[in-house]
């Protein structure tokens, strides 16, 4: 892993990705933003990354999008009936890796890379991200609020598959591709 001094960037390898959400549930993040086209049973069920996603479901607002129909029956079931709320959204072409969480007042995380929320992601791949924190530096918050609202435009132009408030799940029509 390689720190850029006093800069709120981090460049570094598959451990990113627990770093993320172990920052993210740090802060108490109040939303957080994933578009991960693929994700799979063993990735969110992970002994590291697992405990961290349960903490952000049922603490934070989530908009999650994924690539396939597959991958959104995997998150609905991984999200389950504790989650606070959560859009589950769906995007058939959808390659960009992007996480980002916040909390309401100023602190904030970001991962950018090659990282899916998969297990081989997490522990079996050669996969590169830059980890961005909100800090003091305005190049880097700047950085930051770029790459939020990239995957906010993301989110709007993907299709809700599923939203979870509470204990109520909706799910519309089923999607067909064009």
């Amino acid at each position: 892993m390689s720190v850029v001094p006093h800069s709120g960037l981090i460049f570094g390898d598959s451990r990113l990705l627990s770093d993320f959400f172990d920052e993210a549930c740090g802060m108490r993040a109040t939303h957080a933003l994933m578009l991960a086209p693929y994700v799979d049973e063993a990735g969110l069920g992970d002994e590291v990354v697992g405990p961290l996603w349960r903490r952000l479901v049922v603490s934070a607002r989530l908009a999650i999008v994924v690539r396939t129909p597959a991958a959104v029956d995997i998150v609905s079931r991984a999200v389950g009936a504790d989650a606070h709320d959560v859009q589950l959204r769906l995007n058939p072409r959808l390659h960009a890796k992007v996480f980002v969480a916040w909390r309401d007042g100023g602190r904030g995380v970001a991962l950018v890379g090659s990282h899916n929320l998969t297990r081989a992601a997490a522990h079996v791949n050669t996969e590169a991200g830059i980890l961005v924190r909100l800090a003091a530096n305005a190049d880097f918050a700047r950085l930051f609020s770029e790459l939020r609202e990239f995957a906010q435009r993301v989110v709007q132009d993907s299709r809700l598959a599923v939203e979870v408030r509470g204990r109520s799940r909706t799910h519309p029509p089923p999607f067909r591709v064009p």
